[in-house]
């Protein structure tokens, strides 16, 4: 309506407009928002999906890891509970340091009914609880025998049919029997596929290979070597498993035998307690920052002849 300067009013007119509504108001606009919600409400639901089975991953790994804890500690009760022992006529200490919570290598001594001293080392192939397993049924086995009057390539014999059984071809466990009469030093070698064994007479450095060749216990058609030779009093051997010979050093290469036969001949003036902490402090340092990928097991044995006693009383190891 308009007005005039008299005051008189017009008869109204009606216009109609239209608004265009903002962008952020379009029906287009509307339906986007409906999908943002949708995509936000879908992402939140997957997150809490996988929030969950991260928890039930978790809880699995807790389980499995408190699993291979108890299965180490049942392991470690396979090997000797005396990691030293001394004697009149000899003195023998086993190290064993696994990778894992459970371990393949396994090692044992024991003093057979006719005076002699049998040391046995040995290795399974691979890591976890299956290598463990294996190692558990070969110590049974063996500890069993023991009742008996086998011999040793007659006991290795069964231990072989043993992991065959158990592992159903699946591993292979490398071994290195000693046994030494303690009054005599006669000895005998019985090799199920184990590496050589290292020797060194009393005050000397240079070291020998005592080769003895066989095949790994598992196999369908087993071959049990056999060695036998006589000590010296002061005379050492060393019985290993390969971990601490392939540890790579900084340079990419291995420490070999050679240097861990080095390693062993440094050791022949001292104590066999300061032996096996200078082999060890050695694979350490070679070992630097790396983690340790593989078992460390060897047993060194110090034979001193009848009724002789020590010339190097041997001390308790540190830790």
């Amino acid at each position: 309506m308009a007005q005039d300067r008299q005051g008189n009013w017009s008869e109204p007119t009606i216009v109609k407009l239209h608004v265009t509504p903002p962008l952020w108001k379009t029906w287009w606009a509307l339906m986007l928002y409906v999908v943002f919600a949708a995509l936000i409400v879908a992402a939140y639901l997957k997150y809490q999906r996988e929030k969950l089975a991260a928890a039930k991953q978790q809880n699995r790994l807790l389980a499995v890891e408190n699993d291979l804890e108890l299965t180490g500690a049942v392991q470690s009760g396979f090997l000797p509970q005396d990691s030293m022992l001394v004697r009149e006529e000899f003195a023998l200490l086993g190290y064993y340091k696994p990778a894992e919570s459970c371990s393949g290598d396994w090692w044992w001594h024991e003093m057979q009914a006719d005076g002699r001293c049998s040391l046995l080392v040995g290795d399974v192939t691979g890591h976890g609880p299956g290598p463990a397993m294996v190692t558990a049924a070969v110590a049974t086995a063996y500890r069993v025998q023991s009742r008996y009057t086998a011999s040793m390539a007659e006991r290795l014999k069964v231990l072989n049919d043993e992991v065959l059984k158990v592992s159903k071809g699946k591993y292979q466990m490398t071994l290195t029997a000693f046994t030494v009469d303690v009054q005599t030093g006669a000895y005998e070698i019985h090799s199920a596929g184990g590496l050589p064994v290292m020797s060194h007479e009393a005050q000397g450095s240079n070291v020998k290979s005592i080769p003895c060749r066989g095949t790994p216990l598992g196999t369908e058609e087993p071959v049990i070597g056999r060695h036998t030779g006589e000590l010296k009093p002061g005379d050492r051997v060393l019985l290993y498993t390969d971990g601490i010979p392939e540890i790579e050093m900084a340079n990419g290469r291995q420490i070999g035998m050679r240097r861990f036969a080095k390693l062993l001949g440094e050791t022949s003036t001292i104590a066999i307690p300061l032996a096996s902490k200078h082999i060890v402090t050695s694979a350490e340092t070679h070992l630097e920052a790396n983690p340790q990928d593989d078992d460390w097991t060897f047993v060194i044995f110090e034979w001193n002849g009848a009724g002789q006693g020590f010339t190097k009383l041997p001390t308790t190891p540190a830790e």
